[in-house]
């Protein structure tokens, strides 16, 4: 197994660290088409649609076709909901990290890297007083279940505490499960959640979880 190292980011960097941010978003549709496909009204949709339709039409053929644009369009919905983030991301913190992270006090952005090839990255940034925000994390697929993401999350947590901070806090969407079940394991508990005000983010319960880690004293 390769060793990893992690290191501050620089400006070479930024193209690798903006495509893997499209990678993983990307990764997220299915995922959402399958969150939504367990809301209450998809399932009522799937049981009485289809079976209205072959009941007072007796027509198979819709019957399938109701199914098949369910799943048209809670795909579509989802390619919105990446294309949402996508736009927050890219066109935000991510269009100049070191303006962003490197150059602001308590904040700072960090890259995990593998044989000279950048496989994660996370970032940080002071939230409120005495809180600083992990935000961003991301490991490439190819190199998950190596404890990557878990020393990102590690270099952050002593920065934080180097930086005197007494906690951090972060958001994560629903369907993160995987790191979800990372932030828990390092000693984060969940503290809030909220579907922020976007139509297919509500339509599909899109939910933000809030999670927050207290720095022992």
């Amino acid at each position: 197994m390769t060793t990893c190292r992690i290191r501050t980011f620089k400006d070479e960097d930024h193209k690798i660290v903006r495509q893997m941010i499209a990678v993983n978003l990307d990764g997220l549709v299915p995922l959402l088409v399958k969150h939504s496909l367990g809301l209450p009204w998809t399932k009522v949709f799937l049981l009485a649609v289809p079976l209205g339709l072959f009941i007072f039409c007796r027509s198979v053929i819709l019957s399938i076709a109701s199914v098949g644009i369910l799943l048209a369009f809670l795909w579509y919905g989802s390619c919105q909901v990446v294309s949402y983030f996508l736009h927050r991301f890219l066109d935000g913190d991510m269009k100049d990290i070191q303006r962003s992270y490197m150059q602001k006090r308590g904040a700072c952005f960090w890259v995990a890297e593998s044989d000279g090839e950048v496989v994660g990255f996370v970032a940080a940034n002071a939230a409120r007083e005495k809180e600083l925000e992990l935000k961003r994390l991301n490991v490439s697929e190819k190199h998950w279940r190596r404890g990557i993401g878990k020393s990102l999350c590690q270099t952050l947590i002593n920065f934080a505490k180097e930086e005197g901070y007494e906690a951090v806090v972060l958001e994560s969407i629903i369907v993160h499960y995987s790191a979800h079940i990372l932030y828990q394991k390092l000693g984060f508990h969940r503290t809030y959640s909220y579907v922020p005000p976007y139509f297919f983010l509500r339509v599909m319960n899109c939910i933000i979880l809030g999670f927050r880690y207290d720095i022992p004293k």
